[in-house]
């Protein structure tokens, strides 16, 4: 009996539990969501295709991704302060810039092309390494 009463006088002076906890609601303003959604899209819109991620293993194919990259990241600039509606010394700034790097990329790219004859290169030196072979295994017969 002397146990009963022990475990019972315990159970009188435990604490009570403290309350659950409320979830916070997070402090951000439509204006930050827009401009993080807006970043978003404009990272996945501008993705580089297949064509352009062959190109960056070639000399200047990084040298056109990374433009690529910081066009993007004006555009999205760009469209933000829009958005926001910033003073127009601002926006009009930022459409310099891009105008700067659409003409940059626009050179990048002719530059790539105009030094771009690599299907007539390849295919010649296929046909040069097969002769090479040929040529080779003439040798080892005799």
């Amino acid at each position: 009996m002397a146990i009963a009463s022990f475990a019972v006088g315990l159970l009188a002076f435990q604490a009570p539990l403290p309350a659950p906890r409320q979830p916070q609601a997070l402090s951000t303003t439509p204006q930050a969501a827009k401009a993080f959604g807006a970043a978003m899209l404009a990272a996945l819109l501008t993705m580089a295709p297949v064509d352009e991620a062959f190109a960056a293993g070639r000399s200047g194919g990084r040298t056109l991704i990374r433009e690529n990259q910081r066009q993007a990241y004006l555009q999205q600039q760009l469209r933000t302060q829009q958005e926001l509606g910033r003073d127009q010394a601002e926006i009009a700034m930022l459409q310099r810039a891009l105008a700067e790097q659409n003409a940059k990329i626009e050179g990048l790219k002719s530059q790539q092309s105009g030094s771009d004859s690599g299907g007539d290169d390849v295919s010649r030196l296929k046909e040069q390494l097969r002769r090479q072979e040929d040529e080779i295994r003439s040798l080892q017969r005799n």
